[in-house]
């Protein structure tokens, strides 16, 4: 592993899964794009059973899409 000894074991059948669904046809150069958003929850939710797994993503997903708050921007 290298410096990062985060678990990857999911790119495999991922790039699988996008090619046999020819979703790699369709990128931003594409004549036919699909929007996409990818939202990597790794990071917060640690490594059970000893941590408890953080909700960052449902708060942030929360404040944009159900309280209606924009993108933060710093000043």
């Amino acid at each position: 592993m290298g410096a990062n000894p985060s678990v990857r074991g999911h790119q495999g059948p991922a790039a699988f899964l996008i090619m046999a669904s020819g979703l790699d046809n369709h990128g931003i150069n594409s004549s036919q794009p699909l929007a996409y958003s990818h939202l990597d929850i790794a990071g917060s939710a640690r490594m059970p059973p000893k941590e408890v797994p953080a909700g960052v993503p449902v708060v942030a997903l929360s404040g944009r899409y159900i309280l209606g708050q924009g993108a933060v921007t710093s000043h």
